[in-house]
């Protein structure tokens, strides 16, 4: 593993320099070996709805603001390409919120998170801001 890094470092100081070689170093080293969330990953903003029915059957119905399931983020933010497919992601365990795998199909984000990070599989990251309806158009 020695060589290899090395020999990546060396490629990289050729091509960008000896400061882009050590950050690359260190990116690898956070994220790939150590599994950490990388510095650096892009950001969307999700849209909470005003007032609608918290739950989908009449009975359990409570008003309160439209938060997304997390199918509907991963899907939105690009992580994946279908709701069964982030179905899927999510029933394997291949889904976490701020390190929290999320396990249950029809989770929603927890409450008083207004900003977190979600995981999907290995290597994919994004750092999810909610926002109200209202706030959106300011």
């Amino acid at each position: 593993m020695k060589i290899k890094s090395d020999l990546a470092q060396r490629i990289v100081t050729d091509f960008h320099g000896k400061d882009a070689a050590l950050a690359a170093r260190d990116h690898f080293a956070r994220v790939h070996q150590r599994g950490e969330v990388p510095e650096e990953m892009d950001e969307i903003r999700v849209c909470i709805g005003d007032a609608v029915p918290a739950a989908r059957d009449a009975a359990d119905a409570e008003v309160g603001p439209a938060v997304p399931s997390v199918v509907e983020i991963l899907v939105d933010s690009g992580m994946a390409p279908s709701k069964s497919e982030a179905r899927r992601l999510v029933k394997s365990g291949a889904v976490s919120i701020d390190g929290d795998k999320v396990v249950d199909v029809k989770a929603s984000i927890p409450a008083g998170k207004a900003s977190f990070v979600i995981r999907c599989g290995k290597l994919q990251f994004r750092r999810v801001s909610l926002v109200s309806s209202n706030a959106r158009g300011a």
